[in-house]
């Protein structure tokens, strides 16, 4: 079969060229006429490459986008009277477009003694025979034909320099015809479409990056693959993953039989190739299409580990690459045919995990709702352990899986397990609620877990944990303004039935009310008046009443009242029923505030540390009666204390009066042994006295203060 070409021959400096009838550059054509034509080859011969330092043809194989691959053949030459050195360039263009990139093939330049001038004849000539066995024989190239396939396939790799190839053994003068013979192999290897990526230039000295090969008898890029058999590998050569290792194996051998692994591979690499739009990562694309006809062909698969590593990576590309589709599918399909142990199914879904990005999201959110769905019909231990790996990796994962319709519209049956598992008690709820991404949980479900915290609420009215779980989970659920208007509710079937509340539904029950007054500061406090209110009724004379006088006192004041109010709670279906008056504890009140307990302890502290110090002496000089006498003082000084502050409107403990008594005490006792001198020591129980005396006026007055508030309120409460 005859190839046509039409050939360009120009020549190129610097500087302009007088005498040339056919313009700036261009010597002689074969379509002479053609000026604008032979413009836009022109920038390819000025570009290209020769040997600086010698008299070597260089071949070069390019792309114009007026005709597609060319081939030009370079000299150096001396022209014009200053001898600069210039460059002839003879382009050989193939003349039917669809035989590109063909154009390698042409010959060589025979260059006359003259310059050419004017037309030149189109040149017909037979496509040469190559076998490409006896080529990689010739170069022995045979026994490394996996490593060489990398090298055939570096112009689908996406590096953005070539790689050089070394021929240490070849003499320069054949550099261009021994670059031709390998190209060929080179070209026969790729598909059709590839090949318009592989264009090269025989010989150089120094690196070219425009070009996926270039040729050279010494190393000049860092990139290289030499011909030599005893030359040490390439850095570049030791990175190969498992998917590269079976594909370079595989494609070496089938290339060699051409049986139909290399047939089907190259018609559907082609294919793809010609109609691809995104040409990033091509030779992991083209690795995973050979791999999908090498696996229907019968042949041995990669292990599960790499395969679940690089799935994600393949499920990336198919968002966007849909002509990717059925590969992905095939692939999916040999993973869950595949057994999985329980730690490879937990590697599986932390490299899904890894490799999930906002693009392919969907996709593998799906595989693992998939997997998940499996586990938990077989394993619930298994189950619990790879959710709990997907909420410390990913919450935004984890939150779509438990919340998101992801299958068929309908959330997953381990999905609404869990939530029924959960949504027993209001602790297990919030357990369940806090881990997720607030952002991810649809309303519909926001709704649903709002609707059960009520029905825990009012299963168990008066329990303050419930409210301040619940309250966590409505904030965590950005439900703030709904759980106020809750809340509100709450409060206001509460204020209604204060009366009927003992004394720990009425600590709840301000506790729910003070709530309300965080979020909302203009509620009216009705609960927190009506506490104290209760707590001045029941004190006489500095004592409380028993509990029999008091439960006949409230059992006739709100009978009539309970009545009422059990008729209303089953008209509102709420948990509040006819409550009666229980037994009143003598101390209704909340533990007060930590400093006026502070300042309160101070006198009764220095007495007790006077105590310790005039005991602990009484034993050194043997009265042990008077140390006896002392604790005696100490024991009803203690008890007068304590009923001092049961009669205060905030009470403690008897256990914290007797610690910070003790505790105060021993550090004054202690601090006066460090004084060696009597005289010091009297002293410093002097000024400690006096200190003392100051505190006490203090808490007299805020005592007085605080009698004269409780009987205005007590006042106001009765009008």
């Amino acid at each position: 079969m005859k190839t046509e070409y039409l050939i360009h021959e120009y020549m190129w400096s610097n500087h302009c060229i007088s005498g040339n009838k056919l313009g700036w550059g261009i010597t002689a054509s074969s379509m002479p006429e053609d000026r604008a034509y032979l413009r836009e080859l022109e920038k390819l011969a000025q570009a290209a490459v020769i040997d600086k330092t010698g008299k070597t043809e260089v071949d070069e194989l390019v792309y114009s986008s007026v005709c597609g691959f060319v081939k030009m053949s370079s000299v150096p030459c001396e022209s014009g009277e200053d001898k600069r050195q210039n460059k002839r360039v003879r382009i050989y263009q193939p003349k039917a477009p669809e035989s590109n990139p063909a154009a390698y093939l042409a010959p060589g330049g025979e260059w006359a003694e003259e310059e050419s001038v004017g037309y030149l004849q189109p040149l017909f000539l037979e496509e040469p025979e190559f076998h490409r066995k006896d080529i990689l024989q010739e170069m022995n190239l045979m026994s490394r034909l996996p490593e060489f396939m990398q090298v055939v396939f570096w112009c689908l790799s996406g590096h953005s320099e070539g790689i050089n190839i070394v021929a240490p053994d070849w003499k320069e003068e054949e550099f261009a015809e021994k670059a031709k013979s390998l190209m060929y192999v080179i070209h026969s290897l790729l598909p059709q479409p590839a090949r318009e990526r592989a264009g090269y230039v025989s010989f150089t000295r120094e690196a070219i990056p425009s070009v996926s090969f270039y040729f050279s008898k010494k190393v000049c890029g860092t990139k290289y693959f030499n011909l030599s058999e005893k030359s040490e590998r390439n850095d570049w050569e030791n990175t190969q993953t498992a998917l590269d290792q079976y594909f370079y194996n595989g494609f070496a051998q089938a290339s060699q039989k051409e049986d139909e692994i290399y047939r089907d591979f190259q018609k559907t690499a082609g294919k793809y190739l010609k109609t691809v739009r995104d040409n990033g990562n091509l030779l992991k694309k083209v690795e995973w299409i050979f791999y999908d006809i090498a696996r229907k062909h019968g042949q041995g698969a990669l292990s599960i580990e790499i395969l679940s590593e690089n799935f994600p990576e393949l499920l990336y590309w198919v968002c966007k690459d849909k002509a990717l589709e059925y590969v992905a599918e095939d692939i999916l399909k040999e993973i869950r045919k595949y057994k999985f142990s329980s730690k490879e199914r937990q590697k599986y879904i932390e490299n899904l995990l890894t490799g999930m990005t906002g693009r392919s999201r969907e996709r593998i959110l799906k595989e693992i709702d998939r997997v998940l769905g499996e586990v938990f019909e077989e394993d619930k231990v298994e189950f619990a352990s790879l959710l709990a790996v997907i909420r410390e990796k990913n919450k935004d994962i984890y939150t779509s899986l438990l919340c998101e319709t992801l299958a068929n519209q309908k959330l997953s049956d381990y999905g609404k397990s869990l939530f029924r598992m959960n949504a027993r008690d209001m602790e297990s709820l919030y357990k369940y609620v806090k881990d997720f991404n607030e952002e991810k949980v649809p309303g519909e479900q926001k709704d649903e877990i709002l609707r059960t915290g009520i029905g825990l609420l009012n299963e168990e009215l008066f329990d303050k944990d419930r409210f301040e779980l619940f309250d966590k989970i409505a904030i965590h659920l950005n439900r703030r303004e709904q759980w106020i208007k809750i809340l509100q509710d709450f409060v206001k079937q509460l204020q209604e039935h204060a009366a009927l509340f003992n004394k720990k539904q009425l600590d709840t029950a301000c506790y729910v009310e003070e709530m309300l007054g965080g979020y909302r500061p203009e509620t009216r406090m009705v609960l927190r008046q009506e506490r104290g209110h209760r707590t001045h009724r029941i004190k006489k004379g500095g004592q409380s009443k028993d509990s029999g006088e008091e439960d006949s006192d409230m059992g006739r004041r709100y009978k009539k009242a309970a009545e009422t109010e059990e008729e209303k709670a089953r008209k509102t279906g709420t948990e509040i029923e006819n409550v009666e008056a229980e037994e009143v504890e003598d101390s209704l009140e909340e533990e007060g505030p930590a400093v006026p307990f502070l300042l309160m302890g101070f006198p009764q502290g220095f007495l007790t540390g006077c105590i310790m110090y005039l005991s602990h002496y009484s034993l050194m000089i043997g009265h042990w009666k008077i140390a006896l006498g002392m604790a005696g003082m100490w024991v009803l000084l203690m008890l007068n204390y304590q009923a001092v502050i049961i009669q205060r409107k905030a009470s403690y403990p008897l256990w914290k009066v007797v610690g910070l008594c003790l505790v105060e005490g021993w550090i004054i006792e202690a601090a006066a042994w460090f004084f060696r001198s009597q005289k010091v020591r009297l002293y410093y129980f002097i000024i400690l006295g006096v200190i003392t005396v100051c505190i006490q006026v203090v808490n007299l007055l805020r005592m007085k203060k605080e009698k004269s508030q409780m009987e205005e309120e007590s006042a106001h409460t009765g009008r």
